[in-house]
């Protein structure tokens, strides 16, 4: 393989034998240099000059293979990295996205445990304001006093008397402050059918509502 000025010097050391004459050079690219195939002269035939033109043909199907195979080769390696730098892109994307839904995970459940503990301790507040409200609960034999057995969900039961003279809205406060509101629950008496009292006025007294003495209230969620 020689460059372009080597095959020149080359030829110009011909130039001097003119019994060579004419001369055909068969030249060959290869990757920007070129290379002195062969060379015809006068002196060759018809059949050698063929011979040696189509060994030119040869080396440049030669080149030309190489040069597609190495090209090829080239691109293959290209749409190979790009297929790589693709997939690691889509990878630190989808480690982004995770991170990124995590994130928020935590951040949601983080603000859901607030906002728990928010209306928990508001809920205990009104409880508690709900609890200082209610009037003082009359003393065992107490004249005038009614008893009211609760029984709550999860099978706890409460005792609690109040005087026939106070509203029934009491006995509703009373259970709000126990954490059961009237828009949750519903609290059925021992009638038969039973009753849902959140149904009857709340204005009126026990006495007014023929309250019996004893009593059992059956608190359900709605």
């Amino acid at each position: 393989m020689v460059g372009m000025s080597d095959a020149r010097r080359s030829l110009e050391s011909m130039v001097y034998d003119k019994e060579k004459f004419p001369l055909l050079v068969i030249i060959a690219k290869d990757r920007g240099s070129y290379n002195i195939v062969d060379i015809c002269t006068g002196m060759d035939g018809a059949d050698i000059v063929m011979e040696k033109l189509m060994a030119g043909i040869d080396a440049y199907s030669t080149i030309r293979n190489t040069e597609k195979a190495e090209e090829a080769a080239r691109l293959e390696r290209e749409r190979i990295r790009q297929e790589q730098a693709h997939e690691y892109e889509m990878s630190l994307a989808a480690d982004k996205a995770r991170m990124q839904a995590k994130e928020r995970e935590l951040r949601e459940q983080r603000e859901e445990e607030e906002r728990r503990l928010r209306e928990a301790e508001e809920s205990e507040m009104k409880r508690q304001l709900l609890a200082s409200q209610l009037p003082d609960e009359p003393a065992e034999g107490e004249r005038g006093a009614i008893m009211v057995k609760f029984r709550l969900p999860g099978s706890e039961q409460v005792m609690r008397r109040f005087r026939s003279s106070e509203r029934l809205s009491v006995l509703i406060q009373f259970l709000a402050a126990k954490g059961f509101s009237a828009n949750d629950y519903r609290f059925f008496n021992s009638d038969f059918p039973k009753k849902d009292v959140t149904t009857l006025d709340e204005s009126k007294t026990f006495s007014e509502l023929n309250w019996p003495v004893r009593e059992q209230i059956f608190v359900e969620e709605r």
